[in-house]
């Protein structure tokens, strides 16, 4: 159960609220729907799939710089988001590193000792 706890914390708690300032990097390669497919890391180097937490996750980033969470195709979050220098910001929370080619996404936490690291497939 801790282990559930944590991963879901990793994944939506980053994306609890940020602010608008998006001129600096052209985010159209992130904009899109991201189905989940492992986050690695933390204290003991564990990896998480949807297949050993049975529910599967999505992001949805948009171009009005909204990014929308579903758990098993249910929308639990919905929260803005800043751009820069390839890092997602995300005010009072987390931020990110991201790096994306044509169809995967990764992102790694910034600024805490526990890192976490979450690949992502787009959906097409």
């Amino acid at each position: 159960m801790k282990k559930i706890f944590i991963l879901i914390s990793v994944i939506i708690l980053p994306f609890a609220s940020c602010k608008k300032d998006n001129t600096s990097i052209n985010s159209s390669g992130l904009i899109g729907e991201w189905s989940w497919i492992k986050t690695c890391g933390g204290l003991i180097g564990g990896c998480y799939t949807p297949a050993d937490n049975i529910y599967t996750l999505k992001l949805s980033f948009g171009s009005d710089y909204v990014e929308e969470i579903y758990k098993n195709d249910s929308l639990i979050g919905s929260n803005k988001f800043t751009l820069r220098n390839d890092v997602i910001y995300i005010e009072n929370s987390l931020s990110y590193t991201f790096k994306f080619n044509a169809d995967t996404l990764v992102m790694t936490t910034l600024n805490v000792t526990d890192l976490w690291t979450s690949t992502y497939k787009r959906i097409k």
